[in-house]
């Protein structure tokens, strides 16, 4: 999966590219709608801490010990 992220004036535009043979449309759908959340969030507040912001998706760790989450900003 891809993420591309332009400025363009005073909004970004997001492209997603990811494989439909892994993921669901609607995952992909709600993740952008997390992404979202963040960059408003962020927006918004810029010194909060990432962990503070409220999003719609929750992901149980526990059933997926191998999955490995990264954000850098």
């Amino acid at each position: 999966m891809t993420l591309e992220v332009t400025e363009t004036g005073s909004h970004l535009e997001c492209v997603m590219e990811y494989r439909t043979a892994l993921f669901k449309r609607e995952t992909i759908a709600q993740l952008a709608k997390d992404w979202g959340s963040v960059l408003q969030a962020f927006a918004h507040a810029p010194n909060q801490f990432i962990k503070q912001v409220q999003l719609e998706t929750t992901v149980n760790l526990e059933n997926k010990p191998n999955l490995k989450i990264e954000f850098t900003l």
